[in-house]
């Protein structure tokens, strides 16, 4: 686990990103198929922190994504 024997540890990152493309069986079996933060959140407790503003996209643009994956909840930072 990326977790054994952490005091601390932060990571950055999405976890409504897209999930990893994954060809080996045995990697799947694995569980390597799901998102790292997906099992950080699901075995570990972890507690996800959401950065609620993104700059990267026009607002017009950003709308879909905003409702389809983070339910509103995304406000732009951008006019």
């Amino acid at each position: 686990s990326v977790v054994r024997g952490c005091q601390q540890l932060v990571l950055l990152g999405d976890q409504c990103q897209l999930p990893p493309t994954v060809t080996s069986r045995t990697a799947q079996l694995e569980g390597l198929d799901s998102p790292l933060y997906n099992r950080l959140i699901a075995t570990n407790g972890v507690q996800p922190y959401l950065l609620d503003t993104q700059y990267r996209m026009h607002p017009a643009i950003s709308m879909l994504p905003c409702d389809l994956f983070y339910h509103g909840k995304l406000g732009d930072g951008v006019a």
